[in-house]
């Protein structure tokens, strides 16, 4: 089924709240679906941008929207009664719909830090905007015995130490796709993977055959993405092109 000719109506939006009354970290858009309720619970996380603003009000609502379409299109049925969720995954394929690729790109972080100037960052924060917390972790404060306020900054530290590695892939991705676009449309990036306990990227490539996976270590991504050293530029490449099996267009002059 396609999502045109699909009567779409956004209805109201919905804050969450746990059973103490604190509110939660996602908010319900409740739309009307060819007359059926459906529900997009966007979590909080999943709407912070790669520069560590939040969406508008407006397109919070056009994200939602976005989903719903999307799952109209994937599934050939009207997603009524039921609750989708719009997390980080989701809006990587929002922001594909909606040409928002720059702002959110198909990244995974399975391991991240937060640096010193992001600490710094997260503790200029106004208290309002901090994230909020949901009743399992209030607990996990009151067990650490730090403050509500020290444990958000924590949180938002974190989020601003995701976003700058998920921003750190999106470029990695972008020196990737350069290549894979030398090959032809049957090469495709599919995502890129940070393994922090590894130190490395993961790139995994759709090939004619299969999908692989490239690991990529940091510091030749950092060179040759950050500083675009032209030597660890093209030994990317390289790597990227034995990766998929096509040696054959590897350069075949020496390494000095």
């Amino acid at each position: 089924m396609s999502s045109v000719g699909t009567s779409i109506q956004f209805v109201e939006r919905q804050s969450l709240y746990a059973s103490d009354g604190s509110p939660r970290t996602a908010t319900d858009y409740v739309f009307r679906v060819n007359g059926s309720r459906c529900v997009v619970r966007l979590h909080w996380g999943a709407a912070l941008t790669l520069d560590g603003s939040q969406l508008s009000a407006d397109e919070c609502v056009l994200a939602a929207r976005t989903l719903v379409e999307i799952k109209v299109e994937e599934t050939g049925e009207l997603p009524s009664n039921e609750v989708l969720l719009l997390d980080s995954g989701a809006m990587d394929q929002v922001a594909q719909r909606l040409g928002w690729v720059d702002r959110f790109y198909r990244v995974s972080v399975s391991d991240y830090s937060s640096s010193i100037e992001e600490w710094k960052r997260a503790s200029t924060v106004p208290v309002s905007k901090l994230p909020p917390l949901s009743a399992d972790q209030k607990r996990i404060v009151q067990k650490l015995g730090v403050t509500e306020e020290d444990y958000q900054r924590g949180l938002l530290a974190g989020l601003y130490g995701n976003k700058r590695q998920r921003e750190k892939g999106r470029r990695l991705g972008e020196r990737v796709s350069e290549v894979l676009k030398t090959l032809g449309g049957a090469y495709r990036l599919a995502e890129v993977l940070w393994e922090g306990t590894r130190l490395r990227w993961l790139v995994r490539i759709e090939t004619p055959e299969t999908i692989v996976g490239v690991p990529v270590p940091f510091e030749l991504a950092d060179d040759a993405v950050d500083s675009g050293v032209r030597s660890e530029v093209e030994r990317l490449r390289e790597v990227i092109l034995s990766g998929v099996g096509r040696e054959d267009l590897m350069s075949k002059s020496p390494r000095a």
